[in-house]
């Protein structure tokens, strides 16, 4: 019986292997993705994981890729690369694991958005900067008016992630890539970003069916973000199921030993009468930010980074 494309998924990869000269990276992999839906690939590193994810977009050099990639029935790996351009960004869209590396340290944040919006969408400048703010915006920098015009450096690495996710979301893309978005934070920030998509997601699916491949090690972060999990072994897809099933009884051998290695903490109370090492009270950092244009030469504005 045929699908119909509502009931089709939204991504479906079938037989997938990947190959790099004698090592086979990734072996007959099938896995599908539905509208809407959060779906975490998890493994040890070398798993195979970020090399399937990257396959999606062809983005992996000197590879054999074999099998299919089929999104909305139309299979990316039998595309020109002419063709795969039109599909980056606009379709399939990606946040890398780390910011500093990904972003053009030459352009500011807003050249960088802006570009991938009128390279997809076309319009004028003035549009796509406003876009631009609202993206800014969205994922929850401040001052997004001001921080437009930065360059990568000037930005904190959680505002870094924050732009590359602003940058991913500016085509609306039916399928994002998260490949590994909270490694190089803090947990305090991590936390922060995982709600982000969880909400971004949200919205998008909505209004037009966003779906999230999650690439991670992190255990806690899929457990919060996924709503089901497929785990990677050496280039195998082990055990694929729902983020609850798979955490309350895990199947495969290999599944188990991942989720027992996570760590557990344990700390110790502090000690009754321990003296105190430092107090701050009152702290506050202004960093002093020139005017544009002509008020530049009478007037000077603060940016106050610390409460």
């Amino acid at each position: 019986m045929n699908r119909t494309a509502n009931e089709r998924p939204l991504l479906e990869i079938e037989g997938f292997s990947a190959r790099f000269g004698d090592r086979l990276a990734v072996r007959d992999l099938s896995l599908s993705i539905a509208r809407g839906e959060r779906v975490a690939l998890v493994g040890e590193s070398g798993s195979g994981k970020s090399v399937t994810a990257l396959s999606i977009l062809r983005l992996v050099d000197h590879a054999e890729l074999g099998g299919r990639i089929l999104l909305d029935g139309d299979d990316l790996l039998r595309k020109t690369e002419q063709e795969m351009r039109g599909v980056r960004g606009a379709d399939v869209a990606m946040v890398f694991q780390e910011p500093m590396t990904a972003l053009n340290p030459l352009f500011t944040i807003g050249k960088q958005i802006a570009e991938s919006v009128r390279l997809h969408e076309g319009g004028r400048p003035n549009a796509a900067r406003a876009r631009g703010i609202e993206l800014l915006r969205r994922t929850g920098i401040p001052e997004p008016e001001r921080r437009i015009d930065s360059f990568p450096h000037q930005l904190s690495g959680g505002q870094r992630q924050r732009a590359m996710i602003a940058m991913a979301l500016a085509c609306r893309p039916r399928l994002l890539l998260a490949d590994e978005p909270t490694t190089a934070l803090d947990v305090t920030v991590r936390q922060q970003i995982v709600d982000l998509l969880i909400e971004l997601q949200e919205q998008e699916a909505a209004e037009r069916g966003m779906a999230v491949l999650l690439i991670t090690h992190d255990l806690n972060l899929v457990r919060r973000f996924a709503q089901r999990v497929a785990v990677m072994e050496k280039g195998v897809l082990v055990e694929t199921n729902t983020t609850e099933a798979l955490f309350g009884d895990p199947q495969h051998p290999y599944t188990q030993r991942l989720l027992d290695s996570e760590p557990r903490r344990s700390i110790a109370p502090l000690a009754k009468g321990a003296r105190r090492l430092l107090e701050v009270q009152g702290l506050c950092v202004d960093y002093s930010t020139p005017a544009k244009g002509w008020r530049s030469l009478v007037r000077r504005s603060t940016f106050r980074a610390v409460h």
